[in-house]
């Protein structure tokens, strides 16, 4: 009996560990599994941005390319060229360039003391006037190779003709009543 208890004992120590060892091996495999498992699906996320990321930037400079060729044969097939010839005829016929009108605002003050009639008036007058360029007194340097126009114009004047007075308002007016016979007169002038 005791050979067979020994035998038995040995074959139960034989059977826990190999229970353990098998028990250890079916961790070690489920683990492997859960972790090839986590790794394909890591490396396929990582797989599938790397391809989206590459398919994007292929297929813009792909775009660019051909762009760029419709863009090169459109500009060749179309291509406009402008020759320019440049003429000043017209301008030294019209010999005047207005270059300036101005308005301005003045008030004319005159006391009783000023005049004879001793009456006093307050105005308030608009006028205008025209500044002007004469275009042949100009020095024009042409240049058509280039597409270049030099002019030298003299200084603006001030035209004489286009002076004038737009309006007047009468803001005072005051008659002297001693010489009521010459004030109407007066404040006319």
């Amino acid at each position: 009996m005791s050979l067979h208890r020994e035998t038995s004992r040995k074959s139960d120590g034989w059977i826990k560990l190999v229970i353990v060892f098998s028990v250890a091996l079916i961790l070690i495999i489920v683990w492997s599994v859960v972790e090839i498992r986590r790794s394909i699906s890591s490396g396929a996320s990582v797989a599938t941005a790397a391809f989206d990321s590459s398919f994007d930037s292929a297929r813009e400079e792909t775009y660019k390319q051909y762009h760029n060729l419709a863009f090169q044969y459109a500009e060749n097939e179309h291509h406009i060229h402008n020759d320019i010839t440049i003429s000043i005829n017209a301008v030294k016929e019209k010999s005047e360039l207005e270059v300036l009108r101005i308005s301005d605002v003045a008030y004319i003050i005159s006391s009783s003391e000023d005049n004879k009639a001793g009456t006093t008036s307050w105005l308030k007058v608009y006028g205008t006037g025209v500044f002007k360029v004469n275009l042949a007194a100009a020095e024009f340097v042409v240049d058509n190779e280039r597409h270049h126009v030099l002019v030298r114009v003299p200084s603006p004047k001030l035209d004489p003709d286009y002076i004038g007075i737009d309006k007047f308002e009468i803001l005072h007016f005051e008659e002297n009543k001693w010489n009521a016979n010459n004030a109407t007169r007066s404040g006319e002038e």
